[in-house]
């Protein structure tokens, strides 16, 4: 009977980014009415027109009611969750997060990782200079211009 009747069991959840279908009989209010009104976990009405536009996009983690327009009409709950592969705890192999910010791939990563002179690391490191310098001499603007204001 389930076979002929083509029914399938509803799912107790969806995902965000999959889409409601807010015409199945599982999402759909007993009593439909014309015009359904779908409320998002954001608090936003979306109304739902007759027209084929039945389908919704979740955008966003929580509890979606789909409900007539009528004040005492039913409402059906849809819960969306985020996706579980997003909460993957797996530790990610250091190579390929440095391969990553550096725009190439694990070896190349690997092949940069020659050590440096003292001389090529210092010419890296030359701006530390002037940005103390610079600090030094906003504080000291700093401390000029707060008490030169103060006394008037």
């Amino acid at each position: 009977m389930q076979y002929v009747a083509s029914y399938s069991e509803p799912q107790p959840w969806l995902t965000v980014g999959q889409v409601l279908d807010a015409g199945t009989p599982a999402a759909a209010p007993k009593t439909a009415a014309a015009q359904r009104v779908v409320l998002t976990p954001g608090g936003k009405r979306l109304p739902l027109e007759d027209e084929g536009s039945d389908v919704m996009e979740l955008t966003e983690q929580g509890f979606y009611e789909v409900r007539s327009a009528k004040a005492n009409s039913d409402v059906v709950v849809i819960a969306s969750n985020v996706d579980p592969a997003e909460a993957d705890l797996t530790p990610i192999n250091p190579a390929d997060i440095v391969a990553a910010a550096a725009g190439g791939s694990a070896s190349a990563a690997s092949a940069a990782a020659v050590p440096m002179t003292p001389e090529a690391q210092e010419k890296n490191q030359r701006m530390w200079w002037y940005l103390l310098c610079a600090g030094i001499v906003l504080l000291g603007t700093d401390t000029f211009l707060s008490n030169r204001l103060a006394r008037t």
